[in-house]
């Protein structure tokens, strides 16, 4: 469920306020429901729609489908249409390409990685979200496929 959590909340940058509410079958759009169908025909029937994904909106413009595949975890965005946003996947330590684990490394140094995910967005843009911690201050990384620096948020607690 941590993990889950961490993926929503990945998915969720950049809002100013994050406060997703899980919702039930009654709340989910229609539209939403058919679009992840769509996404993930071979789940229908094996995966309960509400036993196996649990669903999140922000408000009520986007909902998030959360779900676990092949032991990891996958958040998917759609729009209240059904319009697929994004999808989400986690990523092991072990799963990073070398070359972003290499530019991790170089750049942030004494940080540790507690959180990864790749990120293939519908407007064709594929990137990597990578939160780090070092004791202090923990940072978000967005790096293109290439290893660029997208954007970047620091927290310090």
């Amino acid at each position: 469920m941590k993990r889950i959590l961490l993926l929503v909340g990945l998915v969720l940058i950049g809002m100013t306020t994050v406060s997703a509410k899980t919702i039930g079958k009654k709340e989910l759009p229609k539209a939403v429901r058919d679009s992840f169908y769509a996404r993930y025909p071979y789940l229908k029937g094996k995966l309960p729609l509400f036993s196996g994904v649990k669903w999140y909106t922000m408000n009520k413009q986007q909902y998030y489908a959360a779900f676990s595949q092949k032991g990891k975890e996958i958040v998917i965005a759609f729009a209240e249409d059904g319009s697929w946003l994004e999808t989400a996947t986690e990523l092991y330590a072990e799963d990073i390409p070398e070359f972003i684990q290499t530019i991790l490394a170089k750049n942030y140094k004494g940080y540790d990685i507690f959180g990864a995910e790749k990120v293939i967005s519908s407007n064709g843009a594929e990137y990597y979200r990578i939160e780090m911690d070092n004791g202090s201050r923990s940072i978000l990384s967005i790096l293109n496929y290439d290893g660029g620096l997208l954007a970047e948020e620091k927290t310090s607690y």
